[in-house]
């Protein structure tokens, strides 16, 4: 907890109503508290200390909502940092990088670099805000039905990463080079006889994805061993999964993950940049690299931030209280389609 005040109340904060919390930062601080509980919000509110350990409160609050929120794309969406909201886009070698011998004397080969062909992408930033009203910090319920409230934006918060990602994967768009992300031609789509979720269909894709070998710019093979490190299901898919991994499990390290994403149902996600729905057929399976290996898709974060920004602002024209503002700033885009294998599974 990021103030001294916060912490030393303990584990009776999540019991105590805002009003009370603020009597205990008095006490804390050694000052006489109101009788008046709007009085005792007040005093408690307006030293530096008091607003400090407020806003450690709702930080620490939003920020465990996100940090243990379920998030699908972990592990394989590779995370970047963008400088600014201007265009952006991703360098790549334009054939597979292949370090040859150097004769004494001579020089080494060129490696050429290119703009991916995933096209220009920007970040977006996402927000909410809210307000604690003095009224509703007297009469209301406890901090911890509050807690459980900001934890809530925190996930909201995190939602905006896979929503954007499956977005991106399920909207299929063409990338730079007019084909779409998963095409036959990049032997990273499985459809028809075969693709069904079960040994033959998971053997299938495996097999495909393993199987990608592309050539250097002399169409000489160059051997990347791309290998798929997660599974991506519906959850009608789930236990059958996880059965199926634990069949081919070693325990070497390499077996494969498997998580459950209700975004590849006939629900749909929402693309948060657009507010349109796109839905998946409800039996599409995913396999994706370990972002470590490959990025097959990348999640870019302004200056790093990977967590969202929380900041207090003061209340005027007649409102009492404190308002909070939460941002986000993410984007996403296609990387390396090698890195990806989906399954319509039909």
């Amino acid at each position: 907890m990021s103030s001294p005040l916060l912490s030393a109340i303990g584990p009776c904060l999540p019991s105590m109503r805002l009003s009370e919390f603020g009597a205990a930062l008095l006490r804390g601080r050694n000052q006489q508290v109101p009788q008046s509980e709007r009085d005792a919000f007040r005093a408690a509110f307006s030293n530096p200390e008091g607003v400090a350990a407020l806003e450690g409160l709702v930080n620490t609050s939003i920020l465990s909502g996100f940090r243990q929120a379920a998030d699908s794309t972990s592990g394989w969406a590779r995370p970047i940092s963008l400088p600014t909201y201007l265009t952006s886009e991703l360098a790549v070698v334009d054939q597979p990088a292949r370090l040859e011998a150097v004769p004494r004397g001579d020089t080494a080969p060129v490696v050429n670099f290119s703009l991916s062909t995933s096209g220009a992408w920007r970040l977006a930033r996402f927000g909410a805000q809210f307000v604690l009203d003095e009224q509703d910090a007297i009469d209301g319920q406890n901090i911890g039905v509050m807690q459980t409230a900001l934890e809530e934006i925190g996930r909201a918060a995190r939602a905006v990463i896979p929503d954007l990602v499956y977005s991106l994967l399920l909207t299929n768009a063409a990338l730079g080079d007019g084909v779409a992300l998963f095409d036959a031609t990049r032997a990273n789509l499985g459809s028809g006889a075969g693709s069904a979720f079960d040994e033959d269909g998971l053997d299938s894709g495996i097999q495909a994805m393993c199987s990608q070998i592309p050539t250097d710019e002399e169409g000489d093979p160059v051997h990347q061993n791309y290998a798929p490190r997660f599974l991506i299901v519906p959850p009608s898919l789930y236990g059958a999964g996880r059965r199926l991994v634990h069949n081919m499990a070693t325990g070497d390290g390499q077996d494969l993950v498997v998580r459950s994403e209700s975004r590849l149902t006939t629900t749909g996600v929402v693309n948060p940049r657009t507010d349109e729905v796109v839905a998946a057929n409800g039996t599409s399976w995913l396999l994706a690299c370990s972002s470590d290996q490959a990025a097959g898709v990348v999640v870019g974060f302004l200056n790093g931030r990977g967590e969202p920004r929380i900041r207090r602002f003061e209340l005027t024209g007649g409102a009492w209280g404190f308002g909070f503002d939460v941002s986000f700033s993410v984007g996403v885009t296609a990387a390396d389609p090698r890195a990806l294998y989906l399954s319509l599974g039909v």
